[in-house]
């Protein structure tokens, strides 16, 4: 299981210090959002007070306190607060039997709704429980996942797609 995206949140208490023509990252406007490009992080200002702060760019959790502390050393920040992860995206490898692939796509599935589309080559897993969706693509036998809140959400989604079929792949 591959971590793709940790997309986070938080909120600062005191204006920043950001400066449309830095040589150190790349700051703009798009629309009523203003967005911080530093490192392999963007971030996202929005708020009428400009004081909530969405991250994306991190490939773990552990990425998540080191984007905040750039955010935070390159806009003079001090303090934030109310920190979260709001979605993991991950990808893994699993495979399946193509009979019981068959099986599960023509009927009522317990743990997850299963959807096909016409132009759409992969197959789609929601589970009913867990907000969790991934996209299963049969020839390549990986599944690229979203909405995860948590490494035990991850492991839970896993688990559950075992329990109709899948298999790990050595």
């Amino acid at each position: 299981m591959n971590i793709l995206n940790v997309k986070s949140s938080f909120e600062i208490l005191e204006n920043h210090n950001l400066a449309e023509n830095s040589s150190e990252y790349l700051f703009y406007f798009a629309g009523a959002v203003k967005i911080l490009k530093a490192g392999q992080y963007t971030f996202s200002i929005m708020g009428k007070q400009e004081r909530f702060i969405n991250i994306t760019g991190c490939e773990s959790i552990e990425n998540v306190a080191m984007a905040v502390d750039l955010f935070k050393k390159i806009s003079k920040i001090n303090i934030t607060k109310n920190l979260k992860i709001n979605s993991i995206s991950f990808k893994l490898c699993l495979a399946i039997e193509d009979l019981k692939l068959t099986y599960i796509k023509s009927t009522q599935c317990d743990i997850f709704n299963v959807k096909t589309f016409p132009r759409f080559t992969g197959i789609c897993f929601k589970h009913k429980k867990l907000r969790i969706a991934g996209n299963f693509f049969p020839q390549s036998k990986k599944f690229v996942c979203m909405g995860a809140k948590s490494p035990n959400d991850m492991h839970q989604f896993v688990v559950d797609l075992k329990k109709i079929g899948f298999v790990d792949i050595d």
